[in-house]
């Protein structure tokens, strides 16, 4: 069997590093950044890619120097997005209050 080519990603999400086959990368969703090569002597975020995790959007923040140093932005996706998903019921809560303060402004 032919080897198969890996690239290197880095999650967004779980803040860790993986391999994926060639013919996989299709597959790969918005929260992956594809990376050259592996950081190397970073004093920043000690090789792990990632400086800290926002903890109200739920991603890790990528080291600038690495992601500069590292990253692939040949191949990173257009339409990158970090978003927190938020849950339904904050959604129907908020809508929900706008609502009802617009309704008892008009009477």
């Amino acid at each position: 069997m032919a080897d198969k080519q890996l690239k290197l990603f880095f999650s967004m999400l779980s803040g860790e590093m993986f391999y994926v086959e060639e013919d996989e990368v299709k597959n790969i969703d918005k929260s992956c950044i594809p990376l050259k090569k592996k950081p190397h002597n970073c004093r920043k975020c000690f090789d792990r890619f990632h400086i800290g995790r926002e903890v109200f959007k739920n991603y890790y923040i990528p080291c600038p120097r690495c992601l500069r140093l590292c990253g692939d932005f040949e191949n990173m996706k257009d339409d990158v997005v970090i978003e927190n998903a938020k849950s339904v019921a904050g959604i129907a809560d908020k809508d929900m209050l706008g609502e009802i303060m617009k309704s008892e402004a008009k009477k």
